[in-house]
């Protein structure tokens, strides 16, 4: 216990209560800090996690471009004459040469009346039926009558306005919602106004006419009209009319935009051509982030044994274990194109082939050399062809959809080992669907014969093996190999029978971009991992919390204690120093007695 020396003048003796109190509470303390300690350091785990998140996105994002098959829909089109038309290249254009003759470009209606002489000007409409404006098949009435293709409509609309103005009637037909609009407009002079009416889409479909319009007072000068065309022209000879100028469906990948017309007998060439190659980009863009995915996956997970800096999850691995599995799905490389009918496999290609060499230490070095001669060998062709990275191809149970035709009377059919011969009546293709339906790995005979309750339909003789089968849609059923690969053409009809198969393509199972879109989900490992942690940095900031109060409550105890101790040792030095006093003058009395 630490006592302060006496005061010389008072002679009082006093503890230092609060030096007492801070040594014990650093003893208390000490779960305390551990605790804190651990918060910290889950803390780091959660940062850690989310960088590795990040990092993972911006992987799943490169591979996402260097698999999309518009990465590479790089087509270039150009025309020999620009003021007459001009053309876009998109997804699925073929390159070559097209000759296009344009006859007659595609406009819409278009009215003008002048001589009004104010915007407010005062008009009339025909009494009987209105001003009515005809969009199509469409006919508006100021009456508020709709038709539709001659016949009234349950639809209406507004009626004008009592006594309209000019410019009234310009807000009534704005207000039909239809494809045609009007306004009134200033010319020359501010007692010189038109009326514009005009359709807003191009085409005969969508021509605007009218009837019954008159003014008030004054003169209207006659109608200046455009009337409504459709776009006529022809490519490679072949004729065309369509209701638009941007033409999107003559030819395949091509939207052709016609800007004026063609003299006669002559026409302009649109050239469609492979523009720059862009291989190089998405490959480097997804080297460059795997890498650097690789670089923090090395840093954290570095140990004493191979670095001067252990990282967060150096006796934890396993937590990124994940990262270990897109490297080895990535070393796969990649399938391209469509299934082959027969095998169901796709054409395969390894990432070295394209300039993607992997390192021992399981980054990745772009090889501009080997990349170079990939495209020089139609690189960029490839990789327009639905990529799919570490698609695994082995052990696919293939598909395939056999659509029956009825068999007459006796007729046999053996289909994948199985025959079927036909009774008396003959079999309707949906009773063959709803008999082969039945077939299972473990089939016999006897269950195979279970659906069919008239015997005169028919009955299986062979049951063979292989397949597996849904249930029956009408006349057509799903069959299913048991074992990987089975061919489709076992499925071909044989014998007497009729039947008509086609392979239904499997789609890859679990490739590099759906591994790695699982893995950053909402219920991915990532995403599980730091909610596991947040949930134990609450845990711990909770028993913190806990701890705290207690720890609070020890050291006011304590605090409590020591300074009654102190006042308890005031008061006997008081006491002391009062004895003390008495003792001195009676000593000093006797003396001088």
């Amino acid at each position: 216990m630490a006592v302060s020396p006496s005061n010389s003048s008072t002679n009082t003796a006093s503890i230092d209560v609060s030096g007492i109190v801070q040594q014990l509470m650093t003893a208390e303390n000490r779960p305390l800090d551990t605790l804190k300690t651990k918060i910290t350091q889950q803390q780091v785990v959660i940062s850690d996690l989310g960088a590795v998140k990040a990092k993972v996105a911006t992987f799943k994002d490169a591979l996402a471009s260097f698999q999309s098959p518009a990465s590479y829909n790089n087509m270039r089109a150009s025309t020999s004459d620009s003021a007459v038309v001009t053309a876009t290249a998109a997804n699925g254009s073929v390159a070559g040469s097209y000759a296009i003759s344009v006859t007659q470009i595609a406009a819409a209606s278009k009215h003008a009346l002048s001589g009004y002489t104010s915007a407010t000007m005062p008009i009339t409409v025909d009494a009987t039926d209105g001003f009515v404006i005809t969009v199509g098949n469409t006919q508006f009435s100021t009456k508020g009558v709709v038709k539709v293709d001659g016949v009234v409509s349950a639809r209406t609309v507004p009626s004008l306005v009592a006594s309209p103005t000019v410019s009234d009637l310009a807000k009534w037909i704005n207000g039909l919602g239809s494809s045609v609009k009007a306004s009134v407009v200033q010319t020359t002079a501010s007692d010189r106004w038109a009326l514009t009416i005009e359709g807003t889409e191009t085409g005969t479909a969508k021509a605007v006419t009218y009837t019954g319009l008159g003014v008030g007072s004054g003169t209207v000068n006659p109608d200046a009209t455009t009337v409504a065309k459709n776009a006529v022209f022809s490519i490679n000879g072949i004729a065309f009319e369509r209701s638009t100028n941007a033409v999107s469906d003559a030819v395949a990948g091509l939207t052709i935009n016609l800007l004026g017309t063609t003299a006669a007998g002559t026409s302009k060439t649109i050239a469609v051509s492979q523009g720059a190659d862009t291989s190089e980009k998405k490959i480097t863009d997804l080297v460059t982030a795997y890498n650097d995915l690789m670089a923090l996956y090395k840093t954290l997970t570095a140990n004493s044994a191979n670095s001067d800096k252990p990282g967060t999850f150096a006796t934890n691995p396993t937590m990124l274990g994940f990262i270990a599995d897109i490297k080895s799905r990535l070393a796969t490389g990649f399938a391209y194109g469509v299934a082959d009918p027969v095998t169901g496999q796709r054409p395969t290609m390894s990432l070295a082939a394209l300039g993607m060499d992997l390192q021992r230490d399981g980054t990745i070095k772009f090889n501009s050399i080997t990349h170079a001669m990939a495209v020089s060998n139609g690189l960029q062709a490839t990789l327009s062809k639905d990529i799919d990275v570490g698609y695994v191809s082995a052990a696919i149970a293939e598909k395939a959809e056999v659509s029956f035709r009825p068999l007459a009377a006796n007729q046999v059919l053996t289909l994948a080992g199985y025959t079927f011969t036909a009774g008396s009546a003959g079999a309707s293709a949906n009773q063959l669907a709803s008999a082969f339906a039945s077939i299972t790995s473990t089939s016999t005979l006897a269950s195979l014969n279970t659906p069919l309750t008239d015997a005169t339909v028919g009955q299986f003789t062979a049951v063979g093996a292989g397949w597996t089968s849904s249930v029956a849609t009408g006349a057509t059923v799903t069959f299913i190999s048991t074992t990987s690969r089975v061919d489709v053409p076992n499925l071909v009809a044989e014998g007497n029978g009729a039947a008509s198969a086609a392979i239904v393509t499997t789609p890859p199972g679990n490739t590099l971009l759906s591994f790695v879109n699982s893995a950053t989900s909402f219920n991915g490992p990532l995403t599980k991992q730091i909610e596991a942690q947040n949930n134990s940095i609450r845990d711990l900031q909770a028993r913190q919390g806990t701890l705290e109060t207690r720890l609070n409550a020890i050291q006011n105890n304590y605090i409590k204690q020591y300074s009654a101790l102190n006042a308890l040792l005031f008061q006997l030095s008081s006491t002391s120093n009062s004895l003390t006093s008495a003792l001195d003058a009676l000593t000093n009395n006797n003396n001088n007695n």
